[in-house]
């Protein structure tokens, strides 16, 4: 009976340790899981995060870029239509004489 008794808490004691042994290693493993997951989803919400910003700074650039061009563009256009303004009635002045014949600048100057 003795024999018995031993065998039988010896089994027991082996079933009991496996099955702690065996929860251990898939609470672990559901962990490193779980933990891998949540990593993987951080980098990608970064990577999500850095890339907008990144488009977002670039845009901004290309914005300004193209509103400093077109400043530049338009304030030299409107310069030289001055300009070409500035010449067409010079040369109206020079070529059109005034009532005593002479130039239309000769009382100007």
């Amino acid at each position: 009976a003795v024999v018995i008794a031993i065998i039988i808490i010896v089994v027991i004691s082996v079933i009991i340790f496996v099955v702690i042994a065996i929860v251990i290693i898939v609470v672990i493993t559901v962990v490193i899981a779980l933990i891998t997951v949540v990593i993987v989803v951080i980098a990608v919400v970064i990577a999500i995060i850095i890339i907008v910003v990144i488009s977002v700074i670039i845009f901004v650039v290309i914005a300004i870029v193209i509103i400093v061009v077109i400043s530049v563009v338009i304030t030299v256009v409107i310069a030289l239509i001055t300009v070409v303004i500035v010449v067409i009635a010079v040369v109206i002045a020079i070529i059109i004489p005034g009532r005593n014949g002479h130039s239309a600048l000769i009382p100007l100057l």
